[in-house]
């Protein structure tokens, strides 16, 4: 049948324009649904959030990378990485405030991410727009991917700086062209500067770097060499200047600490929650089934009439994906037993990394399987019939607890902006505080977000902690506001019985000393 040869050589011919237009409308549909729910409430905020926020703040100020404290001294920031604080400085500069900046660069992070997912998976499957479209679609719809984005964290910018130093990493891989290396190395750097688990970037490239064929070991050797020194230089800045102002490298030390039973079944339900959308399947009634099935063999037998341009050079991308996806899930594991004990693993947000590239690779994998077959068309229908089913019912599960999420994210807010924090009926008391008197508080992030103001935070009775207070009574006076931790402030008050309860109801705030 020529007409259909001739359909055939037109869908090779608008591939790249299909492919473009298939992501320019998921990129479009990501950032209107981002900028639908966080525009009544802003943009979700964490704790960690709080510290970014704050820095960012500062920065712009021209006071410096960093927060205040109770007496309103500096204190360097050393415990994060400076790249999203100072990124968020930006367009403060220019007039925005913290908050709207945070959600500028949300909106920016969402589209290049899902460009960069788009890219990536462009290039494992040669450029196939239905497998891209496909393959995207579930990343942009599912719930991993808005529990990073919807809040102002680091991981967003994290995974487009691992994406696009991955893929430059690739062009070099398959050129040799040593400007690809540069770049991709400098690129890994910043990686490394927005999380530290930026660690897992380098690693990978190392090994994809040694494990290259074709190359001799001098090579390999020069190349792994230009790749650490450019990608940790960065970091290394950042640690000097670190130990300069506040004698400490990122102000975390080694102290084991094992992983609870409750820590290993949350990761076990993390994993159940991203495969349980496959259930999703059984729900899929008669007419839509039949739809999806008749689209399916459509597309089978259009893509398959004209056979596309092979490729020069077959993509590493794929190799480089599957040792970051065992690099970061170790590196993480890794850095919660040694480092950082309150590293969640049930979060999504955490394991986002792992989960794009191992569904990436799935893609890439059910990709190869399609061109083993290609010459038994029957069965290769059948595989594409399976894959656009299994697929849809992904999407359709991530669907539902997606809009939910963005939904809740409109409505109320997220983290610290929802309306149940925002809205704590001790807020206009703490703003009616003088301002001269030294805050302690078992929250000063909560405490900075609601209402700006300074503090030192105190989370135990120790007899430093009530000592500094009573220095601070005699000196300026004191409030000791705690957010729900009545206990804290009956210990504290037994060793500083000079407090006095001035706020009681589901937070509550101390006095003492010489006040105003």
């Amino acid at each position: 049948m020529k007409w259909l040869d001739a359909l055939g050589r037109l869908y090779e011919k608008l591939r790249p324009a299909i492919l473009i237009l298939i992501l320019l409308l998921l990129i479009a549909g990501s950032m209107t649904v981002f900028l639908w729910a966080t525009g009544p409430h802003g943009i979700g905020v964490r704790s960690d959030s709080v510290a970014y926020l704050w820095s960012s703040e500062n920065l712009a100020k021209g006071i410096g990378l960093g927060r205040l404290n109770g007496l309103g001294e500096f204190r360097p920031m050393t415990h994060w990485p400076p790249l999203y604080p100072f990124l968020l400085a930006l367009p403060q500069w220019f007039g925005l405030n913290s908050l709207s900046a945070a959600r500028l660069l949300g909106a920016v992070s969402i589209s290049l991410m899902v460009l960069l997912f788009g890219m990536s998976i462009s290039r494992l499957t040669q450029g196939s727009p239905w497998y891209t479209g496909l393959g995207t679609l579930v990343l942009v719809t599912s719930y991993a991917m808005w529990d990073t984005s919807l809040y102002a964290m680091t991981e967003p910018l994290y995974m487009i700086l691992g994406l696009l130093a991955f893929l430059l990493l690739d062009n070099y891989l398959c050129s040799s062209k040593r400007t690809w290396l540069y770049v991709a190395s400098l690129v890994l750097g910043f990686g490394l500067l927005t999380r530290y688990a930026g660690g897992a970037l380098i690693l990978a490239a190392l090994l994809a770097l040694l494990i290259q064929p074709g190359q001799v070991f001098r090579q390999k050797v020069k190349d792994l060499l230009i790749l650490l020194l450019i990608s940790v230089l960065p970091l290394a800045l950042w640690t000097i200047r670190n130990i300069l102002l506040a004698d400490t490298a990122t102000n975390r030390y080694i102290e084991f600490s094992s992983i609870s039973a409750e820590e290993w079944l949350n990761l076990k339900n993390l994993a159940v929650g991203w495969l349980l959308p496959v259930l999703k399947i059984s729900e899929v009634n008669s007419p839509r089934l039949l739809m999806i099935v008749l689209a399916a063999v459509v597309l089978a037998w259009f893509t398959g009439r004209v056979k596309g341009p092979k490729q020069e050079k077959p993509t590493r991308l794929w190799i480089i994906f599957l040792l970051y996806s065992f690099s970061y899930a170790g590196y993480i594991l890794f850095s919660k037993l040694l480092f950082d004990k309150t590293i969640p693993l049930g979060e999504e947000r955490i394991f986002l990394p792992f989960y794009a590239t191992m569904l990436m690779l799935v893609v890439y994998g059910l990709f190869l399987l399609e061109k083993r077959i290609s010459n038994r068309p029957y069965l290769r229908i059948t595989l594409i019939c399976i894959y656009v089913l299994v697929a849809t019912g992904f999407v359709r599960g991530y669907v539902q607890a997606t809009a939910s999420y963005a939904n809740l994210s409109n409505e109320k807010g997220l983290g610290l902006a929802n309306e149940s924090v925002t809205g704590l009926e001790i807020i206009p008391v703490i703003n009616d505080l003088p301002s001269g008197p030294v805050i302690f508080t078992d929250d000063l992030e909560i405490l900075y977000f609601l209402t700006g103001r300074h503090s030192f935070q105190i989370n135990e009775v120790t007899p430093d902690e009530i000592q500094k207070i009573k220095e601070f009574m005699e000196l300026r006076g004191v409030y000791l506001i705690l957010f729900g931790k009545h206990e804290l402030g009956e210990q504290l008050k037994t060793g500083v019985p000079e407090l006095e309860i001035i706020y009681s109801g589901d937070d509550v705030i101390y006095s003492g000393g010489r006040l105003p």
